[in-house]
């Protein structure tokens, strides 16, 4: 009886998480080193979601690939995805851009971010 009693518990805390949502933002982040070179994952790059007031971070991992996520409805869409490395120029999208839900809803569940970051332009030596 207890045990029934827990699985009944479990199966009802899983359909509520599923009932509230959860929303995910995942992607890559590479570099092209040289025009003819194939592109490479950048690791610790720090991928930021803003919205408003709001900042959630990550660090991508050795392959750039990185994941955020939770429970609820997603991020509004005018939210700012940012993506810095040292040594890279920023990249920057709005989530929108990235956004692959096709409702009318102003919020984002999915999206998936591929993000191909620039070297910053050597300093000039000064003289």
């Amino acid at each position: 009886m207890r045990r029934t009693l827990l699985i009944l518990t479990a199966l009802s805390l899983a359909s509520t998480a599923c009932e509230s949502g959860t929303w995910t933002l995942q992607g890559q982040v590479a570099v092209v080193p040289d025009e003819d070179a194939v592109p490479r994952g950048v690791a610790q790059a720090t991928v930021a979601l803003q919205c408003g007031k709001h900042r959630t971070t990550v660090k991508t991992d050795r392959a750039g690939a990185f994941s955020l996520g939770g429970h609820g409805k997603g991020p509004r869409m005018d939210c700012v995805v940012e993506i810095t490395a040292p040594r890279h120029e920023p990249w920057r999208a709005e989530l929108g851009d990235v956004c692959a839900d096709d409702d009318d809803d102003d919020h984002c569940e999915t999206a998936t971010v591929l993000a191909t970051l620039r070297k910053k332009p050597e300093a000039s030596a000064q003289r």
